[in-house]
């Protein structure tokens, strides 16, 4: 649990999942912004959805391990995904208010300590295939270092570089690991 919904949260619990089970084949997303770029949401003439060069860093982060983020397109889907989370939230926030759970702390603790497996085993429907669909995380592969927040800027000639209105001076010992423009 976190306090939002934000790329922070996200970036953990994907990693959290990957350390248990494996990198994924496909993950499902609504079309929130921290998932989908609403710049890339854009049709071709012929209508159809044309595949973004803009990803988000969550965007990114899957790209980079291979997996396939599937939006969620169609009301009938969103209300799948919506009714399937109004379940898992409901039970949870009961279980909380029985035990008297008042941090993200202890919630958390609730959730590694079972509740997840109780719901998914009581929810769970018999796959189509038995055949595991994660591939296991490369010995050369960091998670830390693609499931991160990537920038792109300029070094100006004076070696500087801009970033969320600041300007940052590069030290002179890294001038040769780094050029202008």
């Amino acid at each position: 649990l976190d306090t939002g919904e934000t790329t922070d949260a996200a970036f953990r619990l994907l990693k959290w999942w990957i350390k248990l089970h494996g990198i994924p084949m496909a993950i499902y997303v609504d079309l929130k912004s921290l998932y989908i770029s609403p710049k890339s949401l854009r049709y071709s003439d012929e209508n159809d959805l044309v595949e973004p060069e803009w990803l988000t860093h969550f965007s990114k982060g899957c790209k980079a391990l291979g997996i396939e983020v599937i939006k969620a397109y169609s009301p009938q889907a969103k209300g799948r995904v919506e009714r399937n989370h109004g379940v898992y939230q409901d039970r949870f926030v009961k279980e909380l208010r029985l035990r008297n759970i008042k941090t993200i702390e202890a919630a958390n603790q609730l959730l590694q300590k079972g509740f997840i497996d109780k719901l998914n085993q009581k929810f769970m429907k018999e796959p189509q295939s038995t055949d595991d669909a994660h591939i296991g995380l490369l010995a050369d592969q960091d998670l830390n270092d693609i499931l991160c927040l990537e920038y792109t800027r300029t070094v100006h000639n004076d070696w500087i570089i801009r970033f969320e209105s600041q300007y940052l001076q590069i030290q002179k010992k890294h001038s040769n690991k780094v050029r202008p423009k």
